[in-house]
């Protein structure tokens, strides 16, 4: 997003692909830091969970789910990993067609 910030204020590169590679850039910095708060989670709960029982994983992942005030129906960990995985492809997509837009950009100038 700076690359693309940059290039719009000094006038280098094709500014209709740069403008076009902002919102991509703030899509995948949004990815970047969901998947970052996974990464946190995730890590916590591995600390946590070592030699855990099934009641201290069910417990943990309930008041998780109750602080973060979810009404949804509750997620086994497999199914938060899944969501995770969804989430770091995603950013994954975002980066790519920002860094692709971006480098349209540069050599159609």
């Amino acid at each position: 997003m700076a690359l693309a910030l940059a290039a719009l204020i000094f006038g280098v590169g094709h500014r209709g692909f740069l403008l076009v590679s902002l919102p991509a850039a703030a899509v995948a910095f949004y990815y970047g830091l969901r998947v970052r708060f996974d990464a946190v989670v995730f890590g916590r709960w591995a600390r946590d969970w070592r030699g855990g029982d099934d009641v201290q994983v069910a417990g943990t992942l309930s008041a998780f789910d109750a602080a973060r005030g979810s009404r949804a129906a509750p997620r086994s960990v497999a199914q938060r990993c899944a969501g995770a995985r969804a989430l770091l492809v995603r950013q994954a997509v975002a980066v790519a067609v920002h860094s692709v837009l971006v480098l349209a950009a540069a050599l159609m100038q």
